[in-house]
């Protein structure tokens, strides 16, 4: 449960505060540990603090200073791999909450992220190529090219 406390507006996931002093608070719970958790601005690590030794709960508090526009959203993760997590790490994600208005952005985030996502999409691409082994695969590939292409404008390249 994350919830972010902004004046007299109390948002979760989904939800909208405003800038500026907020304060925070998130319940972790998990069935597995989980080494550490993070509150994340505009997908910036704000505050990190260690997570879950055994399976259980946990509350985290803070405040935190806002900026204009963007998200604030929580993450859990790392830790051993065990019954019943069946990925190869603990991570958990929660949607954002929202700073000024629903799909706000920092515009210098923006295109940082769509920078970060160029990368991850190229070993994407490269992974299904050699899956198919040299196969014509021209409608996902076209897809690709269509992701690159809406990435590339959002990271202001072209």
């Amino acid at each position: 449960d994350f919830r972010m406390e902004g004046g007299d507006v109390v948002a979760g996931p989904g939800g909208v505060v405003g800038p500026g002093r907020a304060r925070w608070s998130l319940e972790v719970a998990s069935a597995t540990p989980v080494s550490q958790v993070e509150v994340l601005v505009n997908g910036q690590v704000a505050w990190s603090g260690v997570g879950l030794d055994a399976p259980g709960s946990r509350k985290y508090e803070g405040v935190l200073e806002l900026p204009a526009g963007g998200w604030i959203a929580a993450r859990a993760q790392g830790g051993e791999t065990r019954w019943p997590s069946m990925d190869t790490s603990p991570f958990a994600h929660t949607a954002p909450v929202w700073i000024g208005e629903r799909g706000s952005t920092d515009p210098v985030v923006r295109r940082s992220a769509a920078r970060e996502l160029l990368e991850v999409l190229a070993a994407s691409r490269a992974r299904l190529e050699a899956g198919y082994g040299g196969t014509a695969i021209p409608k996902l590939t076209s897809v690709f090219d269509e992701a690159r292409a809406r990435l590339e404008a959002l990271a202001g390249i072209n």
